[in-house]
């Protein structure tokens, strides 16, 4: 073989071994890894406050962002419609499934995780209305205000102070249950 032709086995070599190392290994990583992120938003025990905050507005009359807010909180994942209601200052998110497709930890845990932090981003929205096929919630922001202290705390700020202040209080059942009976 001259150096011309070794040349070129050597650089298709490298080209090969470049190909099977991003194609097998690294984006199936990569893919993997998104996968296990987009489950832990879908539990309010470990979903990422950081990706909601930016849907944070002073008024709940924008549709697109409320939207969006509620598709990056838990149950985000499952199908729904929103309603909105100016004149009340009041949202319907109307999911497409049954609550006896959730599991109830979940759902109570997501219920109160998604009403603080819907307050605590939309600056003057006053109620919720979390509508499945089988049950209805309505939670206003004076009952959040009242199980979280102040429901647009300064918490929201710091994504620390979230997980350590609020989100952590999502692991004990007794919180949880003291939660929905004040909240729903």
């Amino acid at each position: 073989m001259n150096k011309k032709n070794t040349a070129n086995f050597v650089l298709a070599m490298i080209g090969i071994i470049l190909f099977v190392t991003v194609y097998g290994i690294l984006l199936p990583r990569m893919e993997r890894e998104d996968q296990v992120y987009a489950a832990q938003q879908t539990d309010p025990l470990t979903h990422n406050i950081e990706e909601s905050i930016r849907y944070k507005n002073k008024y709940m009359g924008d549709a697109g962002n409320l939207s969006g807010l509620i598709h990056s909180l838990p149950l985000g994942n499952i199908e729904s419609e929103l309603e909105l209601f100016p004149d009340k200052l009041a949202a319907n998110i109307l999911y497409k499934s049954f609550t006896a497709d959730i599991t109830p930890e979940l759902l109570e845990r997501s219920l109160i995780y998604n009403a603080t932090a819907t307050f605590a981003l939309i600056d003057n929205l006053q109620e919720i209305r979390y509508t499945f096929s089988d049950l209805s919630y309505v939670v206003s922001r004076e009952d959040a205000e009242m199980l979280q202290g102040q429901a647009n705390s300064p918490l929201i700020n710091s994504p620390n102070k979230w997980r350590t202040e609020f989100q952590s209080k999502l692991e004990d059942s007794k919180y949880v249950e003291m939660g929905m009976k004040t909240l729903y």
